[in-house]
């Protein structure tokens, strides 16, 4: 994480450089206040790239992951949150977006704070995920990508190198 003083030195701001420093705890204390009408699903879209781009107003070299974060159906399952989603990009764009205050590391938190404490990140290079929320139904999302540690690779094989030593 990198981490942002401000003015006065009284508040460290930690602003994560990895998807996987979002937690589910981080996520689930976000939204547990949130109540979904039957049928959606809060989708938090993950940005990641250059802190100078995620706070730009004309920023085309940011990533974003969909990720699921919460539902209200029996579609899915309690592991699937926090898992990438395939979500066409005018469904995110139709999606509601869902402001919370909770959400200290949304694009518009990280703005603010940098802006406000006239910290100056122009030209060094810190790496940083900020994360939104959207609300859709469920219909939208058209599959969950899982993750497995275990998988056969069809195109990469491991080949024995003949051994050169004693010739």
């Amino acid at each position: 994480m990198a981490n942002f003083k401000n003015i006065n030195e009284s508040v460290i701001f930690h602003i994560p450089e990895t998807k996987e420093e979002i937690t589910r705890e981080y996520v689930d204390e976000v939204l547990k206040e949130v109540k979904l009408s039957e049928h959606y699903a809060i989708v938090g879209l993950i940005y990641m790239g250059s802190l100078a781009e995620l706070t730009s107003v004309k920023s085309t070299k940011i990533s974003v992951i969909p990720i699921l974060c919460k539902f209200n159906s029996d579609k899915f399952k309690d592991e699937d949150i926090m898992q990438t989603v395939c979500v066409d990009r005018s469904s995110i764009e139709r999606a509601n977006q869902l402001y919370n205050v909770k959400n200290e590391i949304g694009l518009a938190s990280i703005a603010n704070f940098l802006r406000e404490n006239k910290i100056n990140i122009l030209g060094k290079g810190y790496n940083a995920v900020a994360i939104e929320f959207k609300v859709m139904p469920v219909t939208d999302i058209k599959a969950i990508i899982g993750k497995s540690d275990k998988h056969k690779n069809f195109f990469k094989h491991t080949q024995s190198l003949p051994n050169t030593a004693n010739s």
